[in-house]
Formats: structure tokens, C-alpha cells, sequence
């Protein structure tokens, strides 16, 4: 999968200056849904331009990135996913402690 997606990136000039080195170094990440992609849009925009991992925004759903950060992205997606997360034994407890 990361041959095919390397090639599909190799066609476009502008990306041809942004793909590492060897093929080892880059993965294609899917992301369950566009709030997800754009989350990671957001982190990677957030990096000095030095730093940046997205190699390619291939569709809706998938990104090209440099595979040494796929841990780190998924971490950050996790800790963005519990801070978003409705958490409704919470809700209870405190209608619980107001109606006594």
C-alpha cells in the first residue's frame, strides 16, 4: 500500500520536494472521518514548517504523512477524542448530588 501511495504523490511536482527519502519513511493514514482528518490538518499546521509531517492530503479521508509520527498522531487523537467525548455517567452523578 505505501508503493502505491508514493507513486500517486511522485505524480504531482509540488509534493515531489516533500517526500522523504526512502519509501520505510512515510505512511498513508486513514482516518475514520473528517473531523479526524482535519484534527490532524490542524496539528501538523500547528508545526514550524520544518516540521511537518503531511506529505499529501490524498482524499476526504486519508493523508500521507511520515511514518515516524503515526504514534505520536494517534496519541494526540486519543487524548482530542476524551477531551470531546459527551461522558454521561458524569451528567447523572451530578443530577444525582442536586436532587438530594
Amino acid at each position: 500500500m505505501v508503493s502505491d501511495a508514493l507513486a500517486l504523490i511522485i505524480c504531482s511536482s509540488a509534493a515531489q520536494s516533500r517526500v522523504p527519502n526512502s519509501a520505510t519513511e512515510v505512511q498513508s493514514v486513514p482516518c475514520s472521518d473528517v473531523p479526524t482528518k482535519e484534527f490532524i490538518l490542524s496539528l501538523n499546521d500547528a508545526k514550524p514548517a520544518n516540521e511537518r509531517f503531511v506529505i499529501e492530503d490524498l482524499d476526504a479521508t486519508r493523508l500521507f504523512v511520515q511514518a515516524k509520527v503515526t504514534e505520536w498522531i494517534d496519541e494526540q487523537i486519543a487524548a482530542w477524542q476524551e477531551r470531546n467525548t459527551y461522558q454521561v455517567w458524569l451528567e447523572l452523578i451530578f443530577m444525582h448530588m442536586t436532587c438530594h
